[in-house]
């Protein structure tokens, strides 16, 4: 028997990490209840044999909103992914559920011991913001694999608001370089095994020819810098045109 569904909004779609993306919902037919820690599954419209069901964790306690907020990984070449990515607010797709066991104890816990990593974190993340909102958050500790330096960096510098153009591409560095400078990118950032070992992140300037190496958590205040700098030099080059 085939499970009941119903049909969800597309309220917003925002970049996390240039690999992660959140998505938010709003059912449409009447109002969703769940437990933190439970999951939804999507009946996406592609594949081979459509739907294609993907289940994704609730990220936040259930709100007044009745939004339902999903985080996804952006999988190269995945069917799921990709079409997610694609969304736009106003679009509908169906889900149901919500499904799993994996909840809160009834009686209040004295101490939290989760474990996680990637988007297995999710679920313990709602559960946490679910018992900080109810003012019954315990003693809690959280064991989690952080992500890569440079998705960390991506995102302290897009939440400063710096874009950034992450390539993550599998080519060589040169090509990378070669590219980066046709495209005409000012600032340059490159991450790697050697420049972490030498104390952090190399930067580039593209209108210098010296590298250097900043410590990892001076790279955004050292970016804005470089910024203002440059916007500074173009501003004192401007040359006021009179038209008659």
């Amino acid at each position: 028997m085939a499970e009941p569904t119903q049909i969800a909004e597309i309220i917003s779609l925002t970049t996390l990490t240039p690999h992660t993306t959140e998505l938010v919902l709003r059912p449409i037919e009447h109002p969703l209840s769940f437990k933190p820690g439970q999951w939804i599954s999507l009946q996406l419209p592609v594949g081979d044999h459509p739907p294609l069901n993907r289940a994704y964790s609730l990220a936040e306690p259930p709100s007044t909103t009745g939004h339902l907020t999903l985080l996804f990984d952006h999988v190269p070449g995945g069917k799921g992914s990709g079409y997610l990515a694609s969304l736009k607010p106003g679009d509908r797709i169906p889900l149901s559920g919500p499904y799993g066991h994996f909840v809160l104890p009834d009686s209040e816990p004295q101490h939290l011991l989760l474990i996680g990593r990637y988007s297995g974190l999710v679920p313990l993340r709602c559960m946490l913001r679910s018992l900080a909102g109810q003012g019954s958050l315990p003693s809690s500790t959280l064991i989690a694999q952080a992500p890569t330096t440079a998705e960390q960096l991506y995102h302290e510098l897009e939440q400063a608001g710096i874009e950034v153009l992450f390539d993550d591409r599998d080519e060589s560095p040169g090509v990378k370089f070669n590219d980066a400078d046709l495209i005409g990118l000012p600032i340059r950032l490159t991450i790697g095994e050697r420049s972490l070992k030498n104390g952090g992140v190399e930067l580039k300037l593209r209108s210098q020819d010296e590298r250097t190496v900043i410590a990892v958590e001076q790279v955004c205040s050292r970016v804005k810098a470089e910024i203002a700098s440059l916007e500074n030099a173009i501003q004192a080059g401007v040359v006021p045109v009179t038209f008659e």
